[in-house]
């Protein structure tokens, strides 16, 4: 699943940046109360990234991107 997740947010970052896709990104989650913070899918899929040393700036060069997620996935 995790590999999943990260594929679909490498082909986000990779569209046109007024795609419907790459707007919904930009939406601010605003402030919430005094409970712990709700694990949203962008702070689960920035977790992932963190664990396995890959930035936001990777998305552009696809092929590098499918490996380093594949090789941290093996099937």
């Amino acid at each position: 699943m995790q590999e999943g997740q990260l594929r679909w947010y490498g082909h986000v970052m990779r569209r046109d940046k007024s795609h419907m896709t790459q707007r919904v990104m930009a939406i601010d989650e605003g402030k919430r109360g005094r409970r712990r913070p709700l694990t949203t899918w962008t702070r689960t899929v920035f977790s992932d990234m963190k664990t396995l040393g890959l930035t936001p700036e990777m998305t552009k060069d696809r092929i590098k991107w499918r490996t380093s997620i594949r090789r941290a996935n093996p099937k």
